[in-house]
């Protein structure tokens, strides 16, 4: 009898980890990735929402010859935000791209800071 017992233990015991192996392991990668998604797309729809607002970029206010080659470096990536397209392109971020709203979002994006995720 009380090897019976050890034995319908050990094969529910089995039974529950290939349970958890075979459907709670994928779900929890599924839950993952999903999650990951929905914070790519927040991210993505912020920084839409930021490009339609209309603010604007430093060499739409200001003339000088760093702001021209931000400008110059943007033309040359549009994929990237302009900033970024600085670096890129050999230059470094100024104190302007610090004081920028485009770059704020941006990095605040980066760390999750000002992402909200519904």
């Amino acid at each position: 009898m009380p090897t019976e017992f050890g034995e319908i233990l050990r094969d529910a015991i089995v039974l529950g980890y290939m349970l958890l192996l075979r459907v709670g392991m994928p779900l929890l990668a599924i839950i993952f990735v999903g999650k990951w998604i929905q914070r790519r797309m927040a991210e993505s729809d912020l920084r839409e929402q930021r490009e339609r607002t209309g603010v604007p970029y430093c060499w739409d206010t200001q003339t000088n010859a760093r702001t021209g080659n931000a400008k110059t470096a943007a033309a040359a990536h549009p994929e990237l935000p302009c900033w970024l397209a600085v670096q890129v392109a050999g230059g470094g971020v100024t104190q302007t791209c610090y004081n920028c709203p485009r770059y704020a979002v941006r990095t605040g994006e980066l760390r999750g800071d000002q992402v909200e995720v519904g």
